[in-house]
């Protein structure tokens, strides 16, 4: 499953992707229309910065704006931007993991699901999952 601050992470960069300005936008004014708490939004714009996702420029004209094209962002590279390495933060998915020693009737069915899942979701870049009208139930 999504950490609530990889969700956090994703509905931010979205809000980029999708408000393609001229100039870079204030992280109050992100924070605003995504629903975050401002000091929850410079956490996430922290982290995306440390990971070359957004660009940060101070001043009256400054803000944020998106590093890469949206195309070039992954949802697995946002959510371990705020999550750590990719080994740490691998999207999973909730289900009982089976005794290997007893044999799971479920198992495979489940390891088979978690995979096309993540695949679907984990790989995705940011422009098509800005553009599709289904964005994981009311995940962003």
């Amino acid at each position: 499953m999504l950490s609530k601050h990889a969700i956090s992470a994703i509905r931010l960069m979205r809000y980029l992707a999708l408000h393609k300005k001229e100039q870079p936008i204030t992280i109050g004014a992100v924070a605003e229309a995504t629903g975050m708490l401002q000091h929850a939004a410079v956490k996430v714009v922290q982290a995306m910065h440390r990971r070359n996702l957004l660009i940060t420029n101070r001043g009256s004209k400054g803000g944020i704006s998106l590093a890469r094209k949206p195309s070039e962002i992954t949802l697995t590279e946002i959510a371990c931007a705020v999550d750590g390495p990719p080994e740490e933060c691998a999207i999973k998915f909730a289900y009982a993991p089976c005794n290997p020693i007893i044999d799971c009737p479920t198992f495979d069915e489940w390891e088979s699901a978690e995979l096309q899942v993540h695949t679907l979701v984990a790989y995705r870049d940011l422009q098509s999952f800005s553009d599709s009208k289904s964005h994981l139930g009311s995940l962003v």
